[in-house]
């Protein structure tokens, strides 16, 4: 369903009765969806200071490009304005200007910045309606448009203008006396004109840039000069010659660049300007003011110098928005498209058409002036560019309603008071303990639901499921899920290392498990995806609670225990519980006919914590209006301890917990010009115990596009770095690449903790084991790890039985070394690995005896050695050549005898799996990733060998290796030995982490002041899991 194309009829339907809830959602934002179904769907409450006030009817007159454009076909009407698909095609030539209104009719207005204002109204005793105009026209004939509508409609009207409805209704205001429009309240409106028409005509406005992306074939210049600068709409609120010195109406006066309107156009917007009678004593005006505004300018030679300062909306300067009595004047500190989305906005509106007056705006602004500054227009139109999408294919597919309208609609800035009229007054319900209230609609509900509030640890408590969400790339298991892991043996731990629960979004795993260890029969995992922004990780949990709550309904479960989700990423609980209620209840209408699920009980330890959550709980379902069901909060459950239950838990685990980042990247630009789109999500490491979630304590994710170009370069002279000062040197350039400010001023990270780096494909190419804190390298004292973001699907494998336990047997090795016969030095380091085997290292058996060498390391023999389940290999060793296919990851891969070909896709096929994969490039002479053109090193790039190592271990995850290890570019022979003897010789008694970071360090300590090839080394894996 698309959204922006629904009649009125229609789009109060959809909301009222919760249909399409994800269209409507992605449109709206889910609060603010929420909000205004419950406003189409309620009865509004008898107002008698409303109809005391003798004004029942009012029209909202929407801002320019603030009502939707159609063109009138045989089939019915024709969206053009604003429908991403048909601009996209071209379909901005249909609203070409000549004077007349040819076959464009006024449709509608846009949903997501009027809508709020409307159904709210009506919740104050107002009959309310849009006034939608073709804004192409002058305000002269718009005014006696509108004139003729509410004449038309029999009965007085006030009038509520944004922006350029507030230069409509004061040509109105000259047609129709105080009889007929006894009131009218402008917001935002450019009196005295404004800037935008100005950045439109210069070719630098942000949303003239965003037309001009998505239109195909023609670029905002075109746009601009062919269509926009034909509108008398526009032309008419440029800046009033009475306010301003620039001669913005006379042609000869532009400097050069832009697009310069036709002189007579320009004369004839000059006069209707001059011509628009001020306000008279029905107007009372909101303007507002606090925003970054272009309220001046001064020409020079070949450009305009904009000034800008916070004295204005955003759009409209506040000096050219206040005209007439400064008594029938309030204020408000809110951007121009979204001040009718504004609560204060509205219910000052609501007071001012009772009585002229209200004490819920400013009388005068209460912020004091900042500071001035200049900018060029050029340089607003380069800053601009950046942002946007690379084609018009791909600005066509992300661009929303909000984001190409810019300043005249923006979603993020919605408010939603605590103190909100629209909540319902909960009941004590009869014979329930003291703090259990009831939440109601209907007069007789058909469902009723139970939230129970419990004061203790999840495991005290009773409940058909204990459920909990994990992220994606967090695969530490701290608070309610370490505890439940814990009762559980480790079994949760175990099936997130093995990557049967891999945190993605909507996943949902169900653990049968024993009454003798929970008091639950079902322990439920739901995946919430990566971390990241709020808006993200609402919009996840919202599709998790959807997922689970369908769960629970097939399987039918009647109920479960939880905890707050995300705890500690720095999204407010309302938010969460609010998105997860959403889901749940859009999953109960379809799936729970026989309203069989019946009761959530929400567990919180933390005292501080557990107020919070009473208070935004009460809050919700204050506001969260469900027909047909009551909802029951007890306030007043405590939890049962161990002795009531028969059960005694094991004490809290203190275990280190690496901080930890999530990050996704994503090339956009022209080859050659590409850049890096990385956001880079935090979650803190500390010690934790067993019900902490703190684990998740936030860093706003940092956004930034680097040029992949830069990226490269620093790779490039990392390779070359001789000494640990550079690598140094290099690691601070590397924070300041992919870090924004703001997570630089706040990101501390513990070189002693270790660091556990989740990336995706175009991420991994960021040599993050380079990393320093402190002044030291964190790969040298807690360790770097990487885990790869999989989102194909597979499933990390090993053997089928359990973890080899320490002294049980001997580590088992599969050794392959140069089978093309062609690497003397991989050849060299199998004999290497052979020897440590048989000398110094008795812990460790090579199979087969001597390893796989040469002619031997058949594909054939390969795959027999690696499917045995009896010869249960812990490791496979590879040195050799290698391959990465950069459009098929799944088909990088070894070249084996015979130049036959083990894929990535090949190791899916294998029945079991060693746990480790290691591939140690030592060779000094050739490059073993390989190409078909088999290059010589000096041939291949810095960069593209980062790529080829990390997309090949992709290769591997992606086929379900558990832990792979491997060197970015070749090492030398030493160096190999040295970190190989390190690592076996650790690995039989410490974790894959510590055996890593060991190896790092000696090999460090032996090189001394030009220690540099530790940063070569990279494992991809769970750190604490062992062979």
């Amino acid at each position: 369903m698309d959204v922006s194309h629904l009649t009125e009829e229609e789009i109060d339907k959809a909301l009222s009765g919760r249909t399409n809830l994800q269209a409507l959602d992605d449109y709206f934002g889910p609060e603010l969806r929420r909000e205004l179904s419950r406003l189409a769907e309620a009865t509004p409450p008898d107002r008698p200071e409303t109809r005391a006030s003798g004004i029942r009817k009012v029209y909202i007159l929407p801002g320019i490009m603030g009502s939707k454009l159609s063109v009138q076909t045989p089939q019915g009407l024709d969206l053009v304005w604003l429908d991403f698909g048909d601009l996209y095609q071209g379909g901005i030539a249909k609203l070409a200007f000549d004077g007349t209104p040819g076959n464009v009719v006024a449709s509608g207005v846009l949903w997501s910045a009027y809508l709020r204002m409307k159904y709210r109204l009506r919740w104050e005793g107002f009959d309310v309606a849009f006034l939608p105009f073709d804004w192409r026209f002058g305000i002269d004939e718009l005014g006696r448009r509108a004139a003729e509508t509410i004449r038309s409609g029999g009965e007085p009207a006030a009038l509520v203008c944004h922006s350029m409805g507030g230069l409509v209704a004061r040509k109105v205001a000259t047609l129709l006396g105080p009889d007929e429009v006894p009131r009218i309240v402008t917001i935002g409106t450019p009196n005295l004109g404004s800037y935008s028409p100005v950045e439109v005509m210069r070719v630098v406005h942000d949303y003239v840039l965003k037309l001009g992306r998505i239109t195909k074939g023609m670029g905002p210049k075109v746009v601009v000069e062919k269509y926009l600068s034909h509108f008398p709409g526009l032309l008419e609120m440029m800046p009033s010659p009475a306010r301003r010195d620039e001669a913005y109406f006379d042609a000869t006066w532009w400097p050069a660049g832009g697009v310069v309107p036709q002189a007579g156009l320009l004369a004839a917007a000059l006069q209707a300007q001059t011509d628009l009678p001020a306000p008279d004593k029905r107007f009372i005006q909101i303007v507002g003011y606090g925003q970054d505004t272009i309220t001046g300018a001064r020409k020079t030679d070949d450009d305009l110098i904009f000034t800008r300062s916070d004295q204005g909306d955003g759009t409209v300067p506040r000096d050219l928005a206040e005209m007439g009595d400064p008594a029938q004047r309030y204020y408000f500190a809110g951007v121009h498209g979204w001040l009718c989305n504004q609560v204060p906005v509205i219910h000052g509106t609501a007071d001012i058409l009772r009585r002229q007056t209200t004490r819920r705006l400013e009388t005068a602004p209460s912020r004091a002036a900042g500071p001035t500054r200049e900018i060029a227009a050029s340089e607003l139109e380069r800053q601009r560019k950046q942002d946007l999408p690379a084609t018009a294919e791909e600005a066509r597919d992300r661009f929303r309603e909000d984001q190409i309208m810019g300043a005249f609609a923006t979603r993020g800035d919605v408010d939603f008071p605590a103190d909100d009229p629209l909540d319902m007054t909960p009941e004590q319900v009869p014979g329930a303990p003291r703090r259990t209230f009831s939440y109601v609609k209907s007069s007789a509900p058909r469902r009723r639901l139970n939230v129970d509030l419990l004061r203790g640890n999840i495991l005290h408590a009773a409940s058909g499921a204990f459920v909990i969400g994990v992220f994606q790339g967090v695969p530490t298991l701290g608070g309610a899920a370490g505890a439940i892991d814990r009762a559980l043996g480790g079994a949760l731990s175990e099936m997130v290392v093995d990557g049967q629960i891999t945190g993605r979004l909507g996943e949902v795993t169900f653990l049968p498990t024993p009454s003798y260890l929970l008091r639950t029969p079902h322990v439920i995992v739901v995946g919430l995806g990566p971390i990241g922004k709020a808006e993200r990780l609402t919009a996840a949990v919202q599709i998790a609670g959807r997922n689970l709550t369908r769960a629970l309904c097939v399987s039918k479960i009647t109920s479960f225990a939880t905890v707050l989700w995300a705890a500690g990423t720095g999204i407010d609980g309302d938010a969460i519980f609010r998105a997860l209620f959403d889901g749940m209840f859009e999953a109960l209408a379809r799936w729970d006919e026989d309203q069989l699920f019946s009761r959530i009980t929400v567990c919180e330890m933390n005292g501080d914590r557990y107020d919070d959550l009473e208070r935004c709980l009460s809050q919700i379902f204050a506001r969260f209006q469900v027909e047909n069901c009551e909802i029951v909060l007890n306030l007043d459950v405590l939890e049962a301890t161990p002795q009531e239950r028969g059960l005694v838990y094991a004490q809290p685990r203190t275990d280190r917990m690496p901080d930890s980042f999530t990050a996704l990247g994503e090339v956009l630009g022209e080859p050659g010009q590409e850049c890096l789109k990385l956001e880079v999500s935090f979650a803190r490491g500390n010690t934790q115990s067993t019900y902490g979630d703190d684990h998740l304590a936030a860093v706003t994710p940092s956004q930034v596009k680097l040029p992949l170009a830069h990226l490269d370069d620093l790779v490039g002279r990392l390779k070359k770095a001789g000494s640990a000062a550079q690598l140094k040197t290099l690691s601070d350039e590397l924070r300041n690449l992919i870090f924004d400010d703001t997570m630089q001023d706040k990101l501390h990270l513990d070189p002693a903790g270790g660091l556990a780096v989740t990336n995706n494909p175009w991420a991994s190419r960021i040599p993050w084991e380079l990393l320093h804190a402190d002044g030291q390298p964190i790969a040298l004292n807690g360790g770097v790890n990487r885990r790869y973001l999989n989102t194909a699907g597979a499933v990390s494998r090993s053997r089928g039985a359990r973890t080899r336990q320490r002294g049980e047997r001997a580590l088992r090795l599969f050794l392959v070394a140069n089978p093309t016969n062609d690497l003397p030095g991989a050849l060299k380091e199998g004999q290497m690995i052979a020897g440590l085997a048989g000398d110094g290292l008795k812990q460790m058996e090579l199979l087969p005896r001597g390893g796989l060498l040469g002619n031997a390391a058949t594909k054939d023999q390969l795959t027999h050695w690696l499917s045995d389940s009896d010869a249960a290999i812990d490791v496979f060793h590879y040195a050799g050549h290698a391959f990465f296919d950069p459009n098929d990851r799944a088909h990088s891969g070894l070249v084996l005898a015979g130049r036959e070909y083990l894929f990535g896709s090949d190791v899916a096929g294998l029945v079991s799996l060693p746990r480790l994969v290691f591939l140690n490039a030592c060779e000094s002479g050739r490059v073993r990733r390989s190409d078909p053109n088999d290059r010589a090193l000096e041939d291949v790039s810095a960069p593209e060998m980062v790529e080829r190592m990390t997309g090949l271990a992709e290769a591997f995850m992606l086929g379900g290796v558990s832990h792979l290890i491997g060197t970015i570019w070749p090492v030398g022979d030493a160096a190999a030995e040295i970190f190989a003897r390190t690592f076996y010789g650790s690995v039989e008694s410490e974790d894959l982490g510590t055996s890593v970071t060991s190896a790092r360090c000696k090999l460090a300590k032996q090189e001394g002041a030009t220690a540099t090839a530790w940063v070569n080394y990279m494992h991809y894996g769970e750190p604490r899991s062992r062979l």
